[in-house]
This record gives C-alpha cells, structure tokens and sequence, in this order.
C-alpha cells in the first residue's frame, strides 16, 4: 500500500491526529501522511478499536434484535410501531427481523376509504351544488 509505513504510526500519533468528536478519515490521512485505508486499519486494531458510522449502527441493531422479536412475536407490536418506539426507520427494523429468522405477519388489510354521507335525494354530484348540501353554490 502507499503511504508511510504502518509499524511507523504509533498509537500515540494516531491518537494526536484523530480530533475528539466527529472527525474525516482523509483529513486524517493526510495529517498522518498515509492512506485513507491505513487510517481505517490502524483505527480498527486495539487499543483504539474504532468502527466506522455505518459499522456502529449496524452493530447497535444487532443487540436491538432480541428486544424487537419479543415485541413483535409475544407483545404483537407492529413493525412500524417498533420502529417508532426505537426512533429506527421500518426500513431497518424489517430487514433486521427476517435476517434473522423472525416469521412475519401477513400486513392488515387497509379498510377500504369511508363512503361520503349523503342525504337521500341530495343533488350532491350536480354541477353547481355544493356535495351534501341543498344549497346552489355560485
């Protein structure tokens, strides 16, 4: 790989160019003269032990999943109220869930949309009148 050498970059150093807080891998790799790809290795060995964003995410649903099951298969929560409840996405609770062998319910059956109420001899649907009503609407 280009770049300084990886026996060079000691732990110290690497922790003097890794700002607190949210940081850029490449800002990073240039302060330390390396690659983007070294960064990210020496980053996931001990004693620093980083994971990127998306890994740590993951990595938070992951112990999630056992909570969720009970939820959805002994508490009947839906899918969507999981996620709600878990501020995650249905997006992230679905996948999570058959990933990891959890049968899903058939989804409910939307109720079909409620039939406008109209008065027996109504001229609701006339041109000119105003749906629901006897009045002529100008």
């Amino acid at each position: 790989m280009p770049g300084s050498d990886l026996d060079s970059i000691t732990v110290a150093r690497l922790h003097q160019a890794v700002p607190v807080g949210n940081f850029s891998i490449a800002h990073v790799a240039q302060a330390l003269n390396t690659t983007t790809a070294h960064v990210i290795y020496l980053l996931s060995r001990p004693p620093v032990a980083w994971s990127p964003p998306w890994l740590r995410r993951t990595q938070h649903t992951a112990t999630r999943i056992g909570k969720w099951r009970i939820w959805y298969e002994h508490d009947h929560m839906s899918l969507q109220d999981i996620a709600d409840r878990e501020g995650a996405s249905l997006a992230t609770v679905r996948p999570a869930l058959l990933k990891n062998d959890v049968p899903l319910r058939p989804r409910a059956p939307v109720p079909p949309p409620a039939k406008e109420m109209r008065h027996p001899g109504s001229p609701a649907g006339r041109p000119g009148f105003c749906p629901g009503t006897e009045t002529h609407v100008a």
